[in-house]
């Protein structure tokens, strides 16, 4: 009866409409102290080991990498160089911020970062040519979403510390998905693309020239070649993926510096960027351990997992479920809160129906790319709304469509796990 009381304190809490960390702290306190009955002191020694981790060092570096190529210059010669293959035509630009989206993505490793870093520059270029405004959030929702299967991903350097994998292997499983949603939703992005104005699409001719081409691949060059350094630090073992976040800061660093874009403001809003980003990631993720704590002691998973086991669900039964259940958790809670909440559970019964965790991680990031972008209270939906100004309910309708076409690709994952986990039985 305790332990129900805690269940409907802590979804009581997350309705009423405070922080989702404080929600989930309240509640695990609640199950701490009266379910489990462990001394106050328990708490703060919980709270605070939850984050004390080497492996989730690398969010904060990836995280102020990103916030560097955003502030301090990188990002504009990457805008520079897609659109100059891409953006002459009608739709070219909507395929501009979807490649960035993709190339931002493998910098940064997180959702917001990659829509903050995007919008800056695809934005104002897009209104020019006359989108309009609720198609380009609706657009840079859905795309900014890939960096969460895009390595180096936070959701999944999160997760294999959950699972104890290979960051490097879980890194790798992303790629091929990770690179067929940014082709679907370039083909999406053309095909949605409402009809321009021939007048706005020939606006300064010279920027599509193979002059202009030859320029921009030689100024957007070395920070195009981040990604491709810091993950390939990784995959050949050099670095840790840690030890990678820090070479991705210091190489962020030396770029901004070449390009002279590095000033003390740019650099000011930077920390203030990364401080807010790191600050909100670990406080979540605190506040979620703090609540799966109890949860575990009480042996709920097992539990969970005799359940799935009796009733008999088969390796992709499970996975259809745990994908539905994930999309659903998702349009209502953040995505680190729901990982840390339901991997712990769900692990033993994917142990035991035989799931492989690589293959699983890919469709758990995926579901996560969906719930970011459904109604009512995804994520990036009222971010991209917020960034761009546009109306939430238009927003909301513009997304549908991308939302189809993630749930098309979440079942094609689920019945062709080579998707998943060719690249990484190739490397490791």
């Amino acid at each position: 009866m305790t332990m129900a009381i805690g269940f409907i304190l802590t979804i009581v809490l997350f309705m009423s409409g405070i922080p989702i960390w404080a929600a989930l702290s309240l509640g695990g306190i609640f199950l701490i102290n009266f379910v489990i009955g462990s001394p106050p002191t328990q708490i703060p020694l919980t709270f605070l080991n939850s984050v004390d981790s080497f492996t989730l060092m690398a969010i904060t570096f990836f995280l102020m990498a990103g916030s560097i190529m955003a502030y301090c210059g990188p990002s504009k010669y990457i805008f520079d160089f897609v659109n100059a293959f891409f953006g002459r035509k009608r739709g070219g630009l909507a395929v501009t911020a979807v490649v960035m989206s993709m190339i931002y993505a493998a910098i940064t490793g997180s959702s917001t970062a990659t829509l903050a870093g995007v919008a800056e520059f695809a934005r104002p270029e897009m209104l020019k040519k006359g989108y309009n405004n609720s198609f380009i959030a609706s657009l840079l929702a859905a795309s900014c979403t890939l960096g969460q299967m895009i390595p180096p991903s936070i959701m999944m350097i999160v997760y294999a510390s959950m699972v104890q994998l290979n960051t490097g292997i879980i890194f790798m499983s992303g790629v091929i998905p990770g690179i067929l949603s940014g082709i679907v939703l370039c083909v999406m992005a053309w095909y949605l693309s409402p009809k321009a104005d021939k007048d706005k699409l020939n606006v300064n001719p010279e920027i599509y020239s193979w002059k202009n081409k030859g320029r921009t691949l030689l100024l957007g060059f070395p920070a195009i070649f981040m990604p491709i350094a810091v993950l390939g630090s990784i995959y050949n073992g050099i670095v840790t993926p840690t030890e990678a976040g820090g070479l991705a800061v210091v190489y962020s660093i030396v770029i901004s510096f070449l390009y002279r874009k590095m000033t003390w403001t740019a650099f000011k809003k930077t920390m203030i960027s990364t401080l807010n980003s790191n600050a909100m990631i670990f406080i979540l993720i605190a506040g979620a351990l703090l609540f799966a704590n109890p949860i575990t002691f009480l042996r709920i998973p097992q539990m969970i997992s005799g359940f799935i086991i009796n009733i008999g669900l088969s390796a992709t039964a499970l996975m259809v479920a745990c994908f539905i259940l994930f999309i659903v958790l998702g349009m209502f809670i953040d995505v680190l809160p729901v990982v840390y909440l339901t991997v712990p559970i769900l692990y033993p019964a994917l142990l035991a129906t035989g799931v492989d965790l690589i293959h699983f991680n890919v469709l758990l990031t995926l579901a996560m790319q969906i719930g970011q972008i459904s109604p009512p209270f995804g994520l990036a939906l009222y971010v991209s709304a917020g960034v761009c100004d546009a109306p939430i309910a238009e927003v909301s309708a513009g997304v549908i469509k991308y939302i189809i076409a993630y749930f098309i690709i979440g079942i094609v994952i689920i019945l062709v796990p080579a998707l998943s986990l060719w690249l990484p039985s190739q490397l490791f």
